[in-house]
């Protein structure tokens, strides 16, 4: 758990929270894919 979390703030700089769970025991989603445009000026 802690080596997902280290590599995972090693890749996107953010420090997730990760929870391990058996296989299958996560909903599946409904319907289309959420997308999303980033409009902020850098």
């Amino acid at each position: 758990q802690s080596d997902i979390k280290a590599k995972l703030k090693r890749e996107l700089l953010v420090t997730p929270q990760v929870e391990l769970v058996e296989p299958t025991t996560l909903p599946r989603t409904t319907g289309k894919a959420k997308r999303f445009i980033d409009k902020r000026e850098i």
